[in-house]
């Protein structure tokens, strides 16, 4: 007797192409968006990829699509539709999503014209900032996950200017 053989063949990137996309919810979401504001070109859609620790795709890769919407412009000149932030917000939605469960955020950048790409999110660094001196500002003991949403509360806030412009009063020539 012959030992069985699976016929099926498996395909990753076909199966990664299926079903890594911003869900239908998403896609007509972000047309509507769109339509009514025409100083934006994109809307940037968080996807969490629950179960994902590592690079690869791997076939059935579980994909959720998670709640948010946000416009992005092509350029600076409209501040209030920035693509950092928008991309940020999103990538901060998918890890929120996810909760406690291991993953990978992820999001979708969708076009004016409908077309779309996804991106793996990288996980929000932690602050360089000692978690001491983050305790001692914010006058209480902080939890991982309170140290999590100050670090990717901090992108959105006015700190990183401020920063920028320090290091260029002490590093200036």
């Amino acid at each position: 007797m012959q030992p069985a053989t699976n016929t099926r063949t498996v395909d990753p990137l076909a199966d990664l192409r299926a079903r890594w996309k911003p869900s239908d919810h998403q896609r007509a979401t972000a047309a509507a968006l769109l339509a009514a504001d025409r100083d934006a070109s994109r809307v940037v859609v968080p996807i969490a990829l629950p179960g994902k620790t590592h690079g690869i795709w791997e076939y059935a890769q579980a994909v959720e699509p998670a709640p948010g919407f946000w416009l992005a412009a092509d350029s600076d000149f409209h501040q209030h539709l920035s693509y950092r932030y928008a991309r940020d917000a999103a990538e901060f939605a998918a890890e929120q999503h996810l909760g406690d469960r291991p993953g990978q955020p992820s999001y979708a950048v969708i076009r004016r014209d409908g077309t779309w790409a996804v991106f793996e999110g990288c996980r929000t660094p932690r602050p360089v900032i000692s978690r001491t001196q983050l305790e001692e500002w914010a006058g209480r003991p902080l939890s991982n996950a309170d140290v999590d949403r100050l670090a990717a509360a901090v992108s959105f806030s006015s700190i990183p200017e401020a920063i920028e412009t320090i290091a260029a009063a002490i590093w200036k020539d």
